[in-house]
C-alpha cells in the first residue's frame, strides 16, 4: 500500500472530540434554558391554531409563534429556530407552509461501521506510527474510505469505514455487511490493512451499519427555504453534508454566529420575519458551495472522481483545492455583509427611525 502525505503540515486543522465539544457548548448555559423533555410536535401562528380542533386562520406574518407540545400546553415565542437535527420537525413545518413537498425528508446518503478501541489493541494491529499524536489518518481506495483518529487523551482510537449510499447494505445482517465489505475492498491493493479494520470494527456477531443522512435534493431552488415567517432551521436541519468532512458542524457553527449577529440588532419583536430572511438568503451560496465541496470530497475519498482516481498527485490537489472551499471562509466579512444588509432594509421600512 502507498502511503502519501495528502495535508502538509503547516495545513493540519484542528481536531475536535464531537463529545467534549457538546459538552463546552452546554456547560455555560443555565439550567434552567435546558428543557430536554419537551417534544413538539406541532406549530402555529396563532393561539386558536394551537388547539388542534381549530381549523386555523391566515394571521398576520408579525405575530408570535405557538409551539404545540406532545404532553402540556403549548407555549408562545417571538421566534423559533429549528436545531432539530437532519429528521427536523422544524424543517417539515416549513416546507409545509410554503407548499414545497421536494426535499423535505431526508434519505441515506452514506453509511458507516464505527468502533472505539483501546489504543493497545489499535497500535498492536495497524502498527504504533500512526498513533504518535492526535492526529485523523485515512485510507482511500476505491469503493470506500477508512480512517482512524486518537481521541480521549489518547487513550483511545475511533476506527470507521465509510461507503457511499448507493452501496448501503441490504440489511444489517453480519453476512450481508461482512459481503459488502469484502466486494468494497477486492480492489485495494492492499488487503492487510482493509481486513484489520473489519476485524477491529466489531466483534463477530455484532456488525451493525449506520447511514448517514442528507437532503439529496438540496441543489437549486428546493434548498431555499430555511425560513418562513418567525421561523427557521439551521445545522443538519437545513443542510447535512456527510460526517466525515466535519463540515456538518463547522456550518452549524456558522449558522450560530451569523444569527446571534443579526438578532443582536432587533429592537421589536415584529423585525423578527426580517431577521430570518435575511440570514435565510444571505446563508444560500455559502451553504450551496459547502454542500458541494462535500459531495466532491464524497468521491475524492472513495475513489470516484474519474478524473483523478487514485493518482496522488491529483489526489492531494483535488482534496486540498476541495478543503480549501470549506475551510478558507472569512466569516467576519460574511457576517458584517449581512448585518449591513439586514440594518438597510430595517431603515427602508416605513416608519423607520
Amino acid at each position: 500500500m502507498q502511503i502519501i502525505n495528502i495535508v502538509c503540515e503547516e495545513d493540519r486543522g484542528l481536531l475536535v472530540e464531537r463529545s467534549a465539544m457538546l459538552h463546552r457548548l452546554l456547560d455555560p448555559l443555565p439550567k434552567n434554558m435546558l428543557q430536554s423533555e419537551k417534544k413538539v410536535t406541532d406549530f402555529a401562528c396563532d393561539s386558536r391554531d394551537a388547539n388542534p380542533a381549530n381549523s386555523g386562520e391566515t394571521v398576520d406574518e408579525g405575530c408570535p409563534m405557538f409551539l404545540v407540545f406532545e404532553s402540556g400546553p403549548a407555549e408562545k415565542f417571538d421566534a423559533v429556530v429549528g436545531a432539530d437535527g437532519v429528521h427536523s420537525i422544524t424543517r417539515r413545518y416549513i416546507h409545509r407552509k410554503i407548499d414545497r413537498e421536494l426535499n423535505t425528508y431526508a434519505e441515506p446518503v452514506a453509511w458507516h461501521l464505527s468502533s472505539e478501541l483501546p489504543l493497545e489493541l489499535a497500535e498492536e494491529e495497524l502498527g504504533v506510527d500512526y498513533f504518535g499524536g492526535p492526529w485523523l489518518h485515512g485510507r482511500i481506495g476505491r469503493g470506500a474510505y477508512i480512517q482512524h483518529e486518537v481521541i480521549k487523551d489518547g487513550t483511545v482510537v475511533l476506527c470507521t469505514i465509510y461507503g457511499i449510499g448507493e452501496e448501503e447494505p441490504a440489511t444489517n445482517s453480519e453476512p450481508a455487511i461482512r459481503a459488502l465489505l469484502e466486494k468494497l475492498f477486492v480492489d485495494w491493493e492492499d488487503g492487510s490493512i482493509a481486513k484489520k479494520m473489519i476485524g477491529l470494527i466489531t466483534p463477530p456477531g455484532d456488525l451493525i451499519s449506520y447511514p448517514e443522512y442528507g437532503h439529496t435534493g438540496g441543489q437549486g431552488t428546493d434548498y431555499l427555504a430555511s425560513s418562513y415567517r418567525r421561523t427557521c432551521i439551521i445545522g443538519d436541519a437545513s443542510h447535512a453534508p456527510a460526517d466525515w468532512d466535519g463540515a456538518g458542524t463547522l456550518l452549524a457553527i456558522e449558522d450560530a454566529v451569523v444569527l446571534s449577529a443579526l438578532f443582536a440588532k432587533v429592537m421589536d419583536p415584529t423585525q423578527v420575519p426580517d431577521v430570518l430572511s435575511r440570514f435565510s438568503r444571505g446563508r444560500r451560496d455559502r451553504e450551496n458551495s459547502v454542500l458541494q465541496a462535500c459531495r466532491d470530497m464524497d468521491r475524492l475519498l472513495t475513489g470516484r472522481n474519474k478524473e483523478v482516481g487514485l493518482d496522488p498527485d491529483k489526489l492531494r490537489a483535488g482534496i486540498r483545492s476541495t478543503m480549501a472551499v470549506i475551510h478558507e471562509f472569512d466569516l467576519n466579512t460574511h457576517v458584517d455583509a449581512l448585518v449591513n444588509d439586514l440594518m438597510a432594509r430595517l431603515d427602508a421600512k416605513p416608519g423607520a427611525s
